[in-house]
């Protein structure tokens, strides 16, 4: 906006200022690369790799491991949170794929498991599709069969 006053030209800056925010968005894919491998008779170990960036939609705070046993999915559920430490968030933006893994203890032995990974933001992302893994036999029982057929 200008007026001329005196044949001076006045100048008035208007500013305007806008405040938005967006929806908290959960990310839209599941971790990649996500692996299950029995560790012991009583544990697995599940690695995975984050989301893809373009499929993070804010900052990556942790992933959630769902396990359960394949049979009884529904009664033996666990849920196992793995946090992301503050300067893991600060890179949220980084291009590159950390590896994360996550040692599970006091499973059942020689029984079979399903396993889905999620990475959440503020919500919750979409489960991977399930890995099927399952616990060894114990290992005593192994070695005492084979000492008996002698």
């Amino acid at each position: 906006m200008a007026t001329i006053k005196d044949k001076k030209l006045y100048l008035f800056a208007l500013t305007i200022v806008l405040f938005a925010s967006t929806q908290p968005i959960a990310p839209s894919r599941s971790p990649v690369n996500i692996t299950a491998v029995f560790s012991s008779s009583t544990s697995v170990k599940v690695s995975f790799a984050d989301i893809p960036i373009d499929f993070r939609n804010g900052i990556l705070r942790g992933f959630r491991i769902k396990i359960c046993k394949l049979l009884d999915c529904e009664a033996t559920v666990q849920i196992i949170t793995v946090t992301l430490d503050s300067y893991r968030k600060r890179r949220a933006t980084d291009l590159s794929y950390d590896l994360h893994s996550q040692e599970i203890y006091g499973l059942e032995k020689f029984t079979l498991y399903k396993v889905q990974v999620l990475g959440y933001t503020v919500k919750d992302g979409k489960l991977s599709t399930p890995i099927i893994v399952r616990t060894a036999e114990d290992c005593k029982k192994i070695f005492m069969s084979l000492t008996k057929s002698k």
